[in-house]
């Protein structure tokens, strides 16, 4: 008998499952369609857009005669993304970003019938977890990543499958699905700097203990599948002196660490001998030609390292400057980086249909988006109390859902299992679908907020696909669940 009461086999009940995945899936692929051919929603940047000025973008030129060479000298970001583009660029230039709009919305498409698919192992009733992943098929949030040249949808993309082999490993223990999650967590990795390697040392540990007696080798697929991360961090050890998966840790954290002081503050702080003058001097994301007169001056032969962008080969030691920077500022005055850190949580919740890039886009959503981001996600009732203080303080309803979520989660699973490790173990064997989702948002949370600051909502892209089933999910939370 399936969930709703009704006689099924594991067959019916699966085919059942494809077809209406298949149903959310084309949802959601009719409607995009309909925003960019009717709406005008468009990957289209304008005649205004310059792809050699986009910082995450190796130059066009190179992308189109050395694709592979290049990326081999790419240190600013993670490979994929520049593959993805690289690969549109060979085939498609002139037109390659127009290109690149339906295969973003087949990839929107999917990550609709995968969250679908997260949604029936959380949700009880079927024909509610159904109607709820139609309604998330329709997030505008995903019809305008899809409409934004940037690495965000293709994040969203692996973060959902990540955790949508993890689902459908626990339907019929197959441990092919673990593995597909496995591979899907290098992905990410492997096109989001915000993602390190050590995510894989919590991660596999813990696909090992739901694999049980197949342990073995599932540790042996997961360290396996881990050399293509590991790989590319051994390439820019060797070769630019930094073991990870871009050069840019250091700039990106005195952004944030050195937001809200004020001129006069830094300048202080220079003469006090805490931090170096050239980060004051020159303002951080500068061109690499403006650090030449400090001594970063070093020239390569490799065209991909020797242009004045954002992969210079000097952008390592600039970085290193930077960090080093960060971290004496951290030191000297701690309190303020928290405060930044609270801030940049602020922002973090930020409806991502009001952010930054997609604005442009989100006007020809016109009412659909402004329900969603302003009444369904609250940033419209948040916003009243800007009528008693300067600002809103809050920007949406997550900035109280998101961790209620995984408190509420980490209290339920505390009752539940105490000090008792075999309860624990029980507890990740049985059905650890919740606790990877809390696992990876929590990640995501705590990188976005602790090195970056005024992106942040942006960020929390990687895992809106996944955020909303998450709440339905510890909302619906019991003990035991029929797939």
């Amino acid at each position: 008998m399936d969930v709703n009461g009704s006689l099924a086999s594991p067959g019916n009940r699966a085919t059942r499952h494809a077809r209406a995945g298949a149903a959310i899936f084309a949802l959601h692929v009719a409607v995009a369609a309909l925003y960019k051919e009717l709406a005008g929603v468009s990957l289209d940047p304008g005649p205004d857009f310059t792809w050699d000025a986009s910082w995450h973008l190796m130059p066009l030129d190179l992308l189109k005669s050395h694709l592979v060479a290049t990326l081999g000298d790419l240190h600013a970001q993670p490979p994929f993304y520049n593959l993805w583009c690289g690969i549109f660029v060979k085939l498609f230039a002139p037109n390659h970003i127009v290109a690149m709009h339906y295969p973003s919305i087949i990839l929107g498409g999917l990550i609709a019938a995968m969250v679908y698919g997260l949604l029936r192992r959380l949700v009880s009733n079927q024909k509610a977890a159904f109607f709820i992943a139609a309604l998330l098929a329709l997030n505008p949030a995903l019809f305008l990543f899809e409409a934004n040249l940037g690495y965000d949808l293709i994040t969203a993309f692996w973060a959902t499958l990540a955790v949508y082999g993890t689902a459908r490993f626990y339907d019929g223990r197959q441990d092919a699905w673990l593995w597909v999650g496995i591979l899907a967590l290098n992905l990410l990795i492997l096109t989001r700097s915000m993602y390190h390697p050590a995510l894989l040392s919590v991660f596999i540990p813990l696909a090992c203990i739901a694999a049980g007696k197949r342990w073995r080798r599932t540790l042996a697929v997961a360290l396996i599948l881990s050399l293509l991360p590991l790989g590319w961090c051994v390439k820019n050890a060797t070769r630019f002196g930094f073991f990870g998966t871009s050069s840019w840790a250091g700039q990106n954290w005195w952004t944030h660490v050195s937001a809200n002081y004020d001129r006069a503050d830094l300048t202080g702080f220079i003469d006090a001998g805490f931090i170096d003058a050239v980060v004051l001097d020159v303002l951080v994301w500068n061109r690499p030609d403006a650090y030449e007169s400090y001594g970063f001056n070093k020239r390569s032969p490799r065209s991909a390292l020797s242009r004045n962008n954002y992969n210079n080969l000097n952008i390592v030691d600039i970085s290193r400057l930077y960090g080093r920077n960060a971290a004496r500022l951290v030191y000297h005055q701690p309190f303020h980086y928290l405060v930044n850190v609270a801030k940049a949580f602020r922002i973090y919740c930020t409806p991502t249909s009001r952010t930054k890039f997609v604005q442009a886009n989100a006007g020809k959503m016109g009412f659909h988006e402004a329900f969603v981001s302003q009444i369904v996600q609250g940033q419209y009732f948040t916003g009243l109390l800007a009528r008693f203080v300067r600002k809103d303080p809050f920007l949406s309803f997550w900035f109280f859902v998101l961790p209620g979520s995984l408190i509420a989660l980490a209290v339920k699973a505390w009752r539940r299992c105490g000090w008792s490790r075999e309860a624990w173990l029980e507890y990740a064997r049985g059905d650890g679908l919740l606790p990877a989702l809390a696992l990876l948002i929590l990640y995501t949370t705590v990188v976005a907020c602790l090195f970056d600051y005024g992106e942040n909502g942006r960020f929390r892209f990687a895992i809106e696909p996944i955020l909303w089933p998450f709440v339905i999910g510890v909302i619906c939370a019991r003990r035991s669940r029929t797939p």
